[in-house]
């Protein structure tokens, strides 16, 4: 463990000292629970990923399930060991009140090509298929409300006789209805001005 902090520590003549790092493919064992101090200090943030990429973090992170020990690292070193991604990380010495302090650093490495990792995604975790919504029409939505299951069949063929009277009656109606409808749209019956003349239709509103 020690090790493994440490050596990232050595700094050369000109304190310029960076590092690549990456995950190792035959890395396939838990993670343990001390890797988290170190990734802290040394790890991959979101805000060096290209847009896309941070797009597919998120998309990973609303689709993966973790277990209970997986839930303690955050999402990114999850998506980082998993898809093998790779970072810069770097310190340099600093003085805070007076107290030699290192600061550390991570930045993205442009050479990354990020399609495959994309694409991996999206293929580990597709889209789930949304079902068509079933459009019903009116004269199901009225079929659907007229109760006909356990019914025997005299009781189906009043309902039928009902229903072909109902309809009878609609037919009716319609006939009668259209003129009525619009006399009521031409004339207000509770309107006083409706058939009056404009009082201001003999008046000059314009002003000197």
């Amino acid at each position: 463990m020690d090790a493994f902090e440490k050596v990232l520590f050595f700094q050369n003549q000109k304190f310029n000292h960076s590092w690549f790092l990456m995950f190792s493919k035959d890395f396939e064992s838990q993670t343990p629970s001390w890797f988290l101090k170190w990734w802290e200090m040394f790890g991959s943030i979101p805000q060096i990923f290209p847009e896309p990429l941070q797009d597919a973090l998120r998309y990973f992170d609303s689709r993966c399930s973790s277990s209970r020990h997986r839930s303690q690292f955050p999402i990114i070193l999850i998506f980082s060991q998993r898809y093998r991604i790779h970072w810069i990380s770097m310190w340099k010495y600093t003085i805070n009140s007076n107290l030699l302090d290192r600061e550390f650093s991570v930045k993205w490495w442009d050479s990354l090509k990020i399609n495959p990792i994309i694409n991996q995604v999206y293929r580990d975790y597709p889209p789930p298929v949304q079902k068509p919504i079933a459009h019903r029409t009116r004269s199901q939505s009225s079929l659907d409300s007229v109760q006909i299951t356990g019914k025997s069949s005299k009781e189906l063929k009043e309902l039928a006789q009902q229903l072909i009277a109902h309809s009878q009656q609609l037919e009716s109606e319609e006939q009668v209805s259209p003129t009525a409808s619009e006399g009521s749209v031409n004339h207000d019956p509770i309107d006083p001005f409706q058939d009056s003349q404009d009082p201001y239709s003999g008046y000059n509103l314009d002003s000197d």
